[in-house]
């Protein structure tokens, strides 16, 4: 059983965020030995850091992630598909931490994240072609490998560019798309683990920032 506070611990050594915030991180009574965590947002949960700055402790032999249809060790980027400009994210730090901290326990990651989206982006559809549908789609079929123990999302900037409307909305959107996943997977006290952004370095490319 995962643990508030080596879910939170995790979160915080993958570098998402200085500061997390949870939204009733319940965790699931059953015991298992394998868990699934997912990760989606933007640019920065699918992955962009460089790959040549990886530290050697990657790959983790209980960490594994979900690509193309099938489980494969875990490595980066972790990002499920075309990997043209896609680096180093989050989530293998994530996964690895969680593993290192709990020693009977393998650690699968699906990456769903897609750079550039908005938060309209990621609204609930049955349309395994959509953002929502196809990582609802990646969920169920990752269940069947592992319990699913978590969410991560990493996503913003694109609401911070365009109107105070859209950034001011993200207060309501986010809560409503955990409730959508949480029904959708029939996980009603799924963990959820999000990036509050840092101070903006370039208002007039975000200047929407502070509202975010």
């Amino acid at each position: 059983m995962v643990s508030r506070r080596a879910f939170l611990r995790a979160a915080y050594s993958s570098g998402l965020a200085s500061v997390f915030t949870v939204l009733q991180a319940v965790p699931v009574s059953v015991p298992v030995n394998r868990e699934v965590y997912l990760i989606a947002g933007q640019s920065n949960a699918q992955g962009r850091g460089f790959l040549s700055e990886l530290p050697y402790l990657f790959p983790h032999d209980r960490v594994v992630m979900y690509r193309a249809g099938t489980w494969i060790p875990a490595s980066e980027p972790t990002y499920d598909g075309p990997l043209t400009d896609v680096g180093v994210g989050p989530g293998l730090a994530f996964g690895t931490t969680l593993a290192q901290l709990r020693k009977n326990v393998s650690v699968g990651l699906v990456n769903g994240a897609y750079g550039g989206t908005s938060l309209a982006d990621w609204a609930r559809s049955s349309d395994p072609t959509s953002l929502y549908g196809a990582l609802i789609q990646r969920a169920l079929v990752a269940a069947k490998w592992g319990s699913i123990k978590g969410l991560v999302f990493d996503q913003g900037e694109s609401n911070a560019m365009t109107t105070y409307a859209v950034a001011n909305g993200w207060d309501v959107g986010f809560p409503q798309l955990v409730a959508d996943i949480r029904s959708d997977l029939g996980l009603p006290n799924l963990p959820v683990v999000f990036a509050i952004k840092r101070n903006n370095p370039n208002l007039s490319a975000f200047p929407y920032w502070d509202t975010m």
